[in-house]
């Protein structure tokens, strides 16, 4: 998987520029809106990136207990998400009962 973020340097720099640009006599003060609008987006950018990351981890995670449940017969299959999340919600109500999941 190639590194999502590795853009990041380019647009921090060109940000970077903006900033340095915006401070200058005689700039148009829309600059500094836009500048502001793209922080913002930036920011949104890495808190959806953060929790895109979280979810994939813990996919990944229940996938592989749900793969331990049953090794042969599921050791190359991966689950349908919705069908994931009900079994992990089944584990929950068991564990909740006192049963061994």
């Amino acid at each position: 998987m190639t590194d999502p973020t590795a853009d990041y340097v380019n647009y921090d720099a060109a940000i970077a520029g903006a900033v340095a640009r915006a401070a200058q006599p005689g700039c148009n003060p829309e600059l500094h809106d836009l500048i502001r609008a793209a922080q913002q987006m930036r920011a949104e950018l890495d808190e959806l990136n953060n929790l895109f990351e979280l979810q994939w981890e813990r996919s990944r995670e229940a996938s592989a207990r749900w793969r331990a449940e049953d090794p042969e017969k599921r050791a190359l299959t991966t689950p349908d998400l919705g069908e994931l999340l009900k079994w992990l919600m089944a584990q929950a109500d068991q564990a909740a009962a006192g049963k061994p999941a």
